[in-house]
């Protein structure tokens, strides 16, 4: 994984360096080395945002004002990498070597429910056609980027299970931090993942880390 990463870098492919980061953070966790974990996922996200520490420094008002323009300027799976490693810092930034504090994480929240509000401009199956993710018609699709399967068995890659819980502890930080709004597109998401893919498989959570 980490030569894929070094390819990446030396193409620029932005896609893969966020997702190389936002792998190699998992298995930092993984493997205990939490200040790691987080300093990868922190990359990942400011790969994306083009700032410095983002959620050290200027939090989610480094992103684009509104969803459509998230959209425009990171495309759907920029949003969707950016907001995994955004709620990763958020959940998991202040545990055992984390070096986030509580308002740094409640920004990194902030940026997840953010991100996670683009899907609702546009859709996974067809992100050129303004439709409605939770209100998507016919069968659900098997990706939520390039060949990375939402239910996959991989577990350094996306996984419904961990997102809608990631999602869900995003939305309940934004919303007990008095903005009930800006919490809603990733309660949103993680109602749909349960719904719609979910059902009744266990959550997952990194080893070794607790919310």
């Amino acid at each position: 994984m980490k030569n894929h990463l070094g390819e990446a870098l030396l193409i620029g492919d932005k896609g893969s360096i966020m997702q190389g980061l936002l792998e190699l953070g998992d298995v930092k966790a993984r493997e205990g080395d939490m200040h790691g974990a987080v300093a990868e996922w922190g990359a990942c996200l400011d790969e994306l945002s083009g700032c410095y520490h983002t959620v050290e420094t200027a939090g989610a008002s480094c992103l684009p004002p509104d969803p459509e323009s998230r959209l425009r300027s990171f495309g759907l799976w920029g949003c969707m990498r950016g907001a995994a490693a955004a709620a990763r810092l958020s959940v998991y930034g202040g545990v055992n070597a984390g070096m986030l504090g509580l308002g740094q994480r409640l920004e990194a929240a902030r940026c997840s429910a953010a991100l996670l509000a683009a899907p609702f401009c546009s859709s996974i199956a067809h992100p050129q056609r303004a439709l409605d993710l939770v209100g998507l018609a016919g069968n659900p699709p098997l990706e939520v980027w390039n060949e990375v399967e939402l239910s996959g068995s991989d577990m350094y890659r996306f996984d419904a299970a961990t997102m809608c819980a990631l999602a869900t502890a995003v939305g309940q930080t934004v919303a007990a931090a008095g903005r009930p709004l800006e919490a809603l597109p990733a309660l949103a998401v993680a109602e749909h993942l349960a719904v719609g893919w979910c059902k009744l498989k266990p959550m997952l959570q990194l080893p070794g880390s607790s919310a």
